[in-house]
């Protein structure tokens, strides 16, 4: 899956997905396929969330690319962690991961609870996000048994963003009057109005900080829902779409999958 969007410039990544077991005993899932989870402008412009399925079911791949010099060959420090799950969490089982992917840091959480953060070769590049399935026998993927096969379901996709440039476009309004929350929600991909300025009966501004991507809300490029923000956002949602311009405060692209099931075979001598 490969969104529409490419113009998105900061922002935070959701999906609740696993790779699906095969319950043999071991291992659990055939080796050689690469499950990616990532925003993309260019190979040197990429924030990666990358399950090997020949690595433990406990660890994933969290980086910034690039992560090796192409000069030396050597890996460069600080962008690439092959990182251990907290709780001995396991990638067969269901899990909501998250990319939040701010100017200068980039930060990976699984249920919520951070796993790690990064400020090494950041992208700093608009980008679009891309999920997907692969194996090509490489050294990166691992060799797959021919005839063997990968099973990933999604249940659910979202993406709370910045853009640069248009599509769509901001109103041309000199400030927003709607802040929204998108954690904490009643149902996923829907947002919840936070504040409303013109509306007598309006919540404070502080209830916005409770459930912001973000932990500095006087941060200009986050994904906050602090209306004072210099980019702030725009409400929308579509199936990997954006849609219409409602109000300037988050941009809101869901997947509302549920019974969809990606089913991919590979096969390498």
């Amino acid at each position: 899956m490969d969104s529409n969007q490419k113009n998105v410039l900061h922002g935070s990544f959701r999906a609740r997905t696993r790779v699906i077991p095969d319950y043999s005993d071991d291992p659990p899932v055939a080796p050689g396929a690469v499950l990616g989870f990532f925003t993309y402008h260019s190979d040197t412009e990429e924030s990666d969330l990358e399950i090997l399925t020949y690595d433990p079911t406990t660890n994933i791949r969290y980086s910034n690319q690039p992560d090796e010099d192409t000069e030396t060959g050597n890996t460069i420090p600080g962008a690439s962690t092959d990182a251990v799950l907290p709780n001995n969490k396991v990638w067969t089982d269901w899990h909501d991961h998250r990319l939040d992917w701010f100017d200068g840091m980039s930060r990976w959480y699984i249920d919520d609870e951070l796993a790690l953060e990064k400020t090494k070769n950041v992208p700093t590049k608009p980008s679009g996000l891309i999920l997907n399935l692969w194996s090509d026998g490489g050294e990166w993927s691992g060799n797959m048994t021919v005839g063997a096969e990968v099973i990933a379901g999604f249940e659910w996709v979202e993406m709370v963003f910045n853009i640069s440039g248009t599509n769509p476009s901001k109103r041309d309004q000199a400030a927003c009057n709607v802040g929204c929350n998108v954690d904490g929600v009643q149902e996923v991909g829907v947002p919840e109005v936070a504040f409303d300025s013109m509306s007598s009966d309006s919540t404070s501004d502080d209830s916005t900080n409770d459930d912001s991507t973000n932990d500095d809300s006087t941060n200009a490029d986050s994904t906050s829902n602090d209306s004072t923000s210099s980019n702030s956002l725009s409400s929308g949602s579509s199936a990997m779409v954006a849609g219409g311009v409602v109000d300037q405060v988050a941009a809101v692209v869901v997947v509302q999958v549920l019974a969809f099931w990606a089913l991919f075979f590979f096969g390498s001598n």
